[in-house]
């Protein structure tokens, strides 16, 4: 195991340098890219089909991550984080600040 490790642990640390880089300089872009599709779902369609307009919402912007972040990032994990960027976002608009008064 440990040889393994020696011979192939840059790759290793190569992926962890590239989802890095990757997260800190594309993440805004994404979550930009949810908060336009959450706003266009919100505003075509009723108020009674919130789980559908999520759902829709996160297969679209899943899609737009690299395959390479997809492998270590599961549809569920990234649910969890557009529902966290939708709350943060509905908290925003009723006072202007994340303060979990929403």
């Amino acid at each position: 195991m440990l040889k393994f490790i020696l011979e192939y642990g840059w790759v290793l640390i190569a992926a962890l340098l590239l989802v890095l880089v990757y997260l800190k300089e594309g993440w805004d872009g994404i979550r930009a890219e949810a908060y336009k599709a959450m706003l266009y779902m919100e505003r075509e369609y009723p108020d009674d089909a919130g789980r559908t307009k999520f759902l829709v919402v996160l297969e679209n912007i899943y899609l737009l991550l690299p395959r390479s972040l997809r492998y270590f990032l599961t549809k569920e994990q990234f649910a969890k984080k557009l529902q966290d960027w939708y709350d943060d976002s509905k908290d925003f608009l009723d006072d202007g600040k994340i303060d979990q008064s929403a």
